[in-house]
């Protein structure tokens, strides 16, 4: 990373107008728009590893209200040999209303930064509870996801 790339803001959105905006927010809905399982037990020769991955889907915004769109993934691999047994991806929209209209400066932010932590706990539900229904044993997510996202928007 270059001097010049340190030195130039990362927005034009201060911490404290941004948290007047998050202070004047609504959550009003987590919906799960689609859902995709498989599984190939074939393949399970031991122990799995478990790979989880969540990245921002872009906005639509309409004045006073926008949905958020987030992707997230569970992959059960194969701890000796690194094949693919199970598989669990989501999309989530999380429905935001505000007192005012809200910018696409604000919802870039939101969306790379504090949807993952809204819709987190969602998917950590979602492996929990399909997991046994495609024919392994139970598996209890991480309570927190990962690392903060990188410069890059996914």
């Amino acid at each position: 990373m270059s001097d010049t790339q340190l030195t130039e803001p990362i927005s034009r959105l201060s911490p404290q107008q941004y948290n007047a905006i998050l202070q004047k927010m609504t959550l009003t809905g987590i919906h799960v728009t689609n859902v995709t399982c498989d599984a190939d037990l074939s393949k399970k020769t031991g122990a799995l590893n478990a790979i989880f991955n969540m990245a921002s889907d872009g906005f639509e915004k309409r004045d006073h209200v926008a949905s958020v769109f987030s992707n997230a993934t569970f992959l059960g691999m194969a701890a000796d040999t690194s094949v693919q047994v199970i598989g669990i991806k989501a999309r989530y929209s999380v429905l935001l209303s505000f007192d005012e209209p809200v910018t696409e400066e604000f919802l870039e932010i939101f969306s790379k930064w504090n949807v993952r932590l809204i819709v987190w706990p969602f998917f950590r539900e979602l492996v929990h509870s399909m997991v046994p229904r495609m024919g392994l044993p139970p598996l209890i997510a991480p309570l927190s996801f990962g690392p903060e996202p990188s410069g890059t928007s996914d």
